[in-house]
């Protein structure tokens, strides 16, 4: 069965909002093949691929269009979303990478502007865009205005909140407070994902107390970093999936 894109997921549960949504889910920090298989025949929506030289999970994005050619050798039109993970890339990097490796989706992870988030859409419009914000616990509402002034220039931009740790760009294990993440995430008309330190024990209870359009997780379903664990992967997708309440509404 062919994955949805998230966008269509939010059309299609304000339609049958009677009826559960299959949750979106990510793995992020795939560094090899065997990994990246293993996730998609158990059905995951996206693959991210990091492409920030200072992580423990980089892969290039010449491996990561060779992984992907597999992928879709095996999988065709059922192959995962695949999303290339920037941190403060400047813009020519950003769309020379994602031609590079064939991206399908942009997940900018830094201290990108709305400027730069603006004309890369312009830039390249066919490509999704997943913008990772990390909201200060003291300052929940200016993190829901610039993603209201996001949404004013791109209609279909997808938010991921991640857990704010000072100096840091994500990946670091810790969990944004679920009442953070629905006063941010309150009346959005965009689809929401929860990412930080969800593992196959926490996120189903995530889930259910946060209600976010996906999920994404690297660091909760490895062995160590870059190499994923294959039995986790499969228990967190089952355990983000046995979550799903018909009430739920994809934009958070």
């Amino acid at each position: 069965m062919a994955v949805l894109p998230l966008n269509a997921l939010q059309k299609t549960n304000q339609k049958q909002n009677k009826m559960p949504r299959r949750i979106w889910t990510k793995i992020c920090g795939i560094t090899n093949e065997e990994d990246a298989a293993v996730a998609a025949r158990a059905g995951v929506s996206a693959l991210g691929f990091n492409f920030y030289p200072q992580s423990l999970r980089y892969i290039s994005p010449q491996e990561t269009r060779r992984i992907q050619d597999r992928l879709q050798t095996e999988f065709a039109q059922d192959c995962p979303e695949i999303a290339g993970v920037f941190v403060n890339s400047d813009l020519q990097t950003v769309i020379a990478q994602v031609a590079e490796a064939n991206l399908s989706t942009v997940q900018l992870h830094g201290d990108e502007t709305l400027e730069f988030i603006a004309e890369l859409h312009q830039r390249l419009p066919q490509i999704r865009i997943i913008r990772a914000l990390r909201p200060e616990p003291e300052f929940p509402r200016q993190t829901t205005e610039l993603i209201r002034q996001l949404l004013h220039e791109i209609s279909d931009i997808r938010i991921l909140l991640d857990a704010f740790v000072p100096g840091e760009y994500g990946g670091t294990g810790k969990r944004i407070d679920p009442e953070l993440f629905q006063t941010v995430a309150n009346g959005l008309e965009c689809p929401v994902i929860l990412a930080g330190g969800l593992t196959p024990e926490n996120v189903a209870e995530a889930v259910c107390s946060t209600s976010p359009a996906g999920v994404d997780t690297a660091g909760g379903v490895e062995s160590s970093p870059g190499i994923k664990d294959h039995s986790r992967i499969r228990q967190f997708l089952i355990a983000a999936r046995s979550a799903q309440q018909p009430e739920q509404a994809a934009g958070g």
